[in-house]
């Protein structure tokens, strides 16, 4: 400390991703350490503090930043010690985020652009040019853009596997926080807003050095796969609520952006579900509707006009069968697709392979049955 002047190094950033659980870091420690600087910065009045990297902080600035800090490294417990093998671990799951962000990115474009066509389309352009505008896609572009160039660096092996996790949680920060500038749930269906708000959570856990709290519970397959077909088929909005709010220019708008984006990507295929007779079985329900909404949209985009679901009880355990009456191409995924599919399903409690022949493919998932 010179005057009022503190240099604090990279305290304002040591409960961050890649930097809690380094050698040497300590949980107590650092929390003691930053509720004394909040202390001696309001009792000494310092007015500039000078951090490692980055701008000038005023000191009434840096006390909400480091009681922010505080707050964050309060909640980190239990979290690993990072090392080569788990930077290395973390970092190839960053790059298998890639495709799926990607992907994200692409649905939420094409949905905005179809939304504004149309409502230009009905003579609604300053409604159309909203929407446009929902959110940033050129920020949100160039983001994608820097978190491809990290990857091909991370492979080309210019930049270490801690640099890889670090950038890419601060890329990931400020593209949910960009997607979260739109109403995005007024325009996309729930379980791919669910799957969206998934992905990114869970890499800011890991990234963070945390486990991912996952809870299985006995479930019926059964009623789990009824329900959630039965869900999938059912519209989100109410074909009688446009006419109710015609009076209401501004609700009478949203409802109109809401029934133009709605993409029955599956309520135009035929479903025939065969309930088998299983047991209850291990799963976390959530996820797996997440998941398996997921692979089933996926067919459907390949226009697959037909879905057959069916459950038995094998030796390994509960299996969940889907295929078509015609087939589904073998070269349905690439296997970075099905990979990320796989890894959806293994959260959610079961096993996803593909059963490959005659140039026709079926998925089955696996869950191990409930203990009597």
């Amino acid at each position: 400390m010179i005057g009022d002047v503190l240099f604090l190094g990279d305290l304002t950033f040591a409960g961050n991703s890649g930097i809690a659980g380094l050698s040497g870091w300590n949980q107590k420690d650092l929390v003691n350490t930053l509720e004394g600087l909040i202390d001696l910065i309001n009792e000494r009045r310092i007015g500039l503090i000078c951090p490692g990297h980055g701008w000038l902080i005023p000191g009434d600035k840096a006390v909400a930043i480091l009681q922010k800090q505080l707050r964050i490294v309060g909640n980190l417990t239990n979290i690993r010690e990072w090392d080569l093998a788990a930077f290395r671990e973390v970092s190839q799951y960053a790059l298998e985020m890639l495709a799926d962000v990607n992907d994200m990115v692409a649905i939420i474009a094409g949905r905005l652009y179809y939304l504004a066509y149309y409502l230009e389309e009905l003579g609604e352009p300053a409604e159309a040019r909203k929407y446009r505008e929902f959110i940033s896609l050129e920020a949100i572009e160039e983001l994608l853009d820097e978190y491809d160039n990290c990857a091909s660096a991370l492979q080309r092996g210019e930049i270490y596997d801690n640099i890889m996790v670090l950038r890419t949680t601060r890329l990931l920060e400020k593209i949910q926080a960009l997607l979260n500038e739109g109403k995005l749930e007024l325009i996309m269906d729930k379980y791919f807003m669910r799957r969206a708000n998934r992905l990114f959570s869970d890499f800011f856990i890991v990234s963070s050095g945390r486990p991912l709290d996952i809870t299985l519970t006995n479930g019926n397959i059964n009623e789990l796969l009824g329900d959630l077909l039965a869900e999938v088929k059912r519209k989100q909005y109410n074909e009688d609520y446009i006419l109710e709010v015609l009076d209401d220019d501004e609700l009478y708008l949203e409802a109109l952006a809401t029934r133009i984006a709605f993409q029955p990507v599956l309520q135009e295929v035929k479903w025939s579900f065969s309930p088998g007779d299983v047991v209850p079985v291990r799963l976390n329900p959530e996820r797996f509707a997440e998941a398996y909404t997921g692979l089933l949209e996926d067919i459907a985009t390949l226009d697959v006009p037909d879905l057959r679901i069916a459950t038995a009880l094998q030796e390994q355990g509960v299996v969940v069968r889907t295929d078509s009456i015609n087939g589904i191409p073998a070269g349905v995924f690439n296997e970075k697709r099905f990979d990320a599919h796989r890894r959806r399903i293994e959260l959610a409690g079961g096993q996803l392979q593909k059963v490959t022949g005659g140039g026709k493919v079926c998925f089955e998932i696996t869950f191990s049955a409930a203990a009597r």
